[in-house]
C-alpha cells in the first residue's frame, strides 16, 4: 500500500534541488564541473531507479564525484534535520577503492575531510560489506542521553538515503548495510570523542543496466 502519494514525493524532492547550497557549503565541497560533472537525473527517473544494487564493477568513482555526493548530501541533511533542531552531529568516513591499490580513507564532516589516523582495517571492509568503490560508513556523535538513541539513528538514516539518492541521480547505484563496523567506531570516536559508527552505504557502478 503506498502511504505518500508519488506526486508528492517527486514534487518534494524536486523543491529540494532547485534549492541552491548555501554559499559556505559551495566554498567547502566544490562539485566539478564540465566533463566531470555528470548530468543529473529527473527526480521521477531517479525515484523510478531506487533499489538495491548489490553486484558492482571494478571501475572506480573519481575523488570529484565522491565529493560531490558527500555536498549534496549534507547540503540536503541540513536543510531537512537542522542541528539546532536535532542535537546530533554526523560525519561519514569514506573508503575509495581502485584496481590494484591500497584503499583510500579519510573523515568527512559538513566542514570538509581529514585523513584518518589509522587505516590499516580498511582492506577488510570488502569482506565485511562488498567490494564496492566507494564505502561511505555514517557516523553520528550524540549529545544527548543514551535514550535518545533512536532518534540518534533516524538522522543518520536520512543522511544515508540523501547519499545513496545523489549517488542514483549520478548514475550510480547503491547498498545499504544495517549493522556496523567495531573498528569504524574506534577510528571515528578518535575525531569527536563518543563517535560511533551507525549505518553503511556500498557504492559504485552497477553490473546491470538500470533502466
Amino acid at each position: 500500500m503506498t502511504l505518500l502519494p508519488i506526486a508528492d514525493v517527486v514534487e518534494y524532492v524536486e523543491d529540494t534541488r532547485r534549492r541552491a547550497p548555501t554559499a559556505g557549503a559551495r566554498a567547502q565541497w566544490p562539485a566539478p564541473r564540465g566533463a566531470d560533472r555528470p548530468a543529473p537525473l529527473l527526480p521521477a527517473r531517479m525515484l523510478d531507479r531506487r533499489r538495491t544494487i548489490r553486484d558492482f564493477t571494478t571501475q572506480p568513482v573519481a575523488e570529484d564525484r565522491v565529493r560531490a555526493l558527500l555536498a549534496t548530501a549534507f547540503a540536503t541533511h541540513r536543510r531537512a534535520r537542522p542541528a539546532s533542531a536535532d542535537e546530533q552531529e554526523y560525519a561519514v568516513i569514506v573508503v575509495r577503492r581502485s584496481p590494484g591499490e591500497p584503499p583510500q580513507g579519510v573523515y568527512a564532516t559538513p566542514a570538509g575531510t581529514r585523513p584518518l589516523t589509522d587505516d590499516a582495517w580498511l582492506p577488510l571492509l570488502a569482506d565485511y560489506y562488498t567490494d564496492a568503490a566507494v564505502l561511505f560508513l555514517v557516523c553520528g556523535t550524540a549529545r544527548r542521553a543514551r535514550a535518545d538513541y533512536p532518534r540518534h539513528l533516524v538522522g543518520a538514516g536520512a543522511l544515508t538515503h540523501a547519499l545513496w539518492l545523489a549517488a542514483l541521480s549520478a548514475g550510480l547505484g547503491g547498498w545499504v548495510f544495517g549493522r556496523s563496523c567495531h573498528r569504524a567506531t574506534v577510528a571515528a570516536g578518535r575525531q569527536p570523542a563518543g563517535t560511533r559508527h551507525l549505518l553503511t552505504l556500498a557504492v559504485g557502478h552497477p553490473k546491470e543496466t538500470l533502466t
